[in-house]
């Protein structure tokens, strides 16, 4: 059974005109490639470009993929950011010269990357640095650390006593995909943060805990 989730809408263009895109899906839950299925109105005879567009937040749309005039079929394959969440919103939109944009309805897509993990894990990060810096009035370290080969993701650490926290509500839901974060300061009265970070092979992986030897430790006074 297909674990699809539509909710449609109509565009009006400048013309009163009601021209509505369509799309599916043709996987199953479980597969580890989006694929959207295109079906276009006759009031749509030709286009600049069609875009596939991703909400990664619920908050708004990026695009994803694009392909000149009117395709059937556009395809996404996963990037490290599809990896570590179960679904994605998407939608179509059309570009024609001279008219608005017209968009299709919107659909979750619930999919299953595979992963494959090896029985040690990863190596430890190394060359973890810390920075206090500021910007848009807050302060935050700016951690940098050196890439790990066959890293799909990071994960922050910050020491509470003798124990090294996973920060889970940082980056894309715990996880970092670059080599480089800006973790923000909350506290106001002065406190040394020691910080460290593991690589992962994905998602659940917990290898990278017996790991963390290379920290970043810095004092941050208070305000």
């Amino acid at each position: 059974m297909k674990r699809l989730l539509f909710s449609s809408f109509l565009f009006v263009n400048s013309a009163a005109a009601f021209a509505q895109v369509t799309i599916s899906s043709p996987y199953d839950y479980g597969q580890s490639k989006v694929v959207i299925n295109i079906t276009y109105p006759t009031t749509i005879v030709a286009a600049d470009s069609v875009v596939l567009e991703v909400d990664y937040d619920i908050q708004e749309y990026k695009r994803a993929s694009s392909a000149k005039g009117l395709p059937k079929i556009l395809s996404q394959e996963y990037s490290f950011k599809f990896q570590f969440t179960s679904n994605r919103k998407y939608r179509i939109a059309v570009y024609q010269k001279g008219k608005e944009v017209v968009y299709s309805n919107e659909i979750d897509i619930y999919f299953n990357a595979q992963f494959k993990y090896s029985d040690t894990g990863l190596p430890s990060v190394t060359n973890v640095k810390a920075t206090l810096i500021e910007k848009d009035g807050a302060r935050y370290l700016h951690v940098t650390w050196t890439t790990v080969t066959g890293a799909l993701a990071y994960r922050l650490f910050t020491k509470e006593g003798e124990t090294m926290i996973w920060e889970a509500n940082e980056g894309d839901d715990g996880y970092m995909h670059t080599t480089s974060y800006d973790f923000l300061i909350n506290r106001t009265s002065e406190f040394t943060y020691v910080i460290g970070i593991g690589a992962i092979e994905g998602p659940n992986d917990n290898t990278d805990v017996p790991k963390i030897v290379n920290t970043a430790k810095v004092t941050v006074p208070g305000l």
